[in-house]
């Protein structure tokens, strides 16, 4: 058996029996036809608790480590990195079917964020369609046509960034890990800016393509965008406090609204009614159509109300923590 390998494959998966069989049948498929690479994948369990570690025995030739509890993907990744035989890996998220040639690798230089296409699952739900404009609005319409470009201190915040599909140097990503674990870390944006603080050249490349299968069912959509909250309030509220007072403006606003329902209901009624045609005004700004509008009306709430609760949540055991 040949243990030298010219590329490591990861794919590390928890919960994800919708989505991992299409990912891990494009990995598959795309490692018969290659014809210049010796390839292994590793597949990470991280405490599953539905089929997905049956979907994963069906691959017989892929590597798979169990986890015995759900640790969350910054130790899911690292504990595979560190098994990898090649320095070279791609990070390959389980809800991404790859749409690439992956002979072409040698051509793409490390570190390189691939590109995920959402706009093809724009209207596969209501909360694609909210999401998708949400990305589209915050990264001023160019982050699903970006070619490629180099990701510096000065544009980091306006290139979408993600381990979705990542090319990698193995050494140098276990060298950025932190020494502490927690679901809530910000594992992407901040292992880009300790890339970054290392001088170490991080790029975007759409030659790395591939299709995302977004979460339709609403608890499990919940649950995501709840901990994608924490992780938000873990690199830009508490590290780089970019939204530190915007969240500050925030949690006053809410105690304001709170304490007129109580003490002044006609001030209340006029502030709830201020706060619905801001909040419809921000979502016809987000719309590309009336359609858009339309379908994102209510399912946009249960959204935006998990990621604020993520956000508190981390925030006040970041304070718990530090008294």
């Amino acid at each position: 058996m040949d243990n030298h390998f010219d590329l490591s494959i990861i794919v590390p998966f928890y919960n994800s029996e919708s989505s991992l069989e299409s990912c891990l049948q494009s990995i598959d498929q795309n490692i018969k036809r290659s014809k210049k690479l010796n390839i292994e994948t590793i597949l990470v369990n991280d405490g599953s608790t539905d089929l997905s570690a049956a979907i994963a025995q069906k691959f017989g030739s892929f590597k798979i480590i169990t986890l015995s509890k759900n640790h969350g993907r910054l130790h899911a990744r690292k504990v595979a990195a560190q098994e990898a035989k090649s320095n070279t890996l791609l990070f390959i998220d389980s809800r991404v079917s790859i749409d690439f040639n992956i002979d072409l690798i040698n051509d793409i230089p490390l570190t390189s964020i691939g590109q995920v296409d959402l706009r093809s699952n724009k209207y596969r739900s209501p909360f694609d369609t909210f999401l998708f404009l949400l990305r589209n609005k915050y990264y001023d319409n160019s982050w699903s046509n970006i070619g490629f470009t180099e990701i510096t201190r000065e544009n980091f915040d306006k290139i979408a960034k993600g381990t979705g599909l990542l090319l990698t140097n193995k050494t140098n990503f276990l060298n950025v890990q932190p020494d502490k674990y927690d679901k809530s870390i910000s594992d992407d944006t901040l292992v880009f800016k300790e890339f970054l603080d290392h001088e170490w050249p991080l790029y975007k490349d759409n030659r790395l393509k591939g299709n995302y299968l977004q979460r339709t069912d609403l608890k499990s959509i919940t649950d995501w965008i709840f901990l994608r909250g924490s992780k938000f309030a873990d690199f830009y509220v508490l590290r780089t406090k970019k939204y530190r007072y915007h969240y500050l403006l925030s949690l006053l606003a809410i105690f304001f609204l709170l304490s007129s329902s109580i003490y002044a209901p006609d001030i209340f009624q006029a502030c709830l009614i201020i706060f619905t045609i801001v909040y419809l005004g921000i979502l016809v700004w987000l719309s590309e159509n009336i359609g858009d509008f339309l379908r994102i009306i209510f399912p946009s709430v249960f959204l935006v109300l998990p990621f604020y609760a993520g956000i508190t949540y981390k925030v006040l055991k970041s304070c718990l923590k530090s008294t």
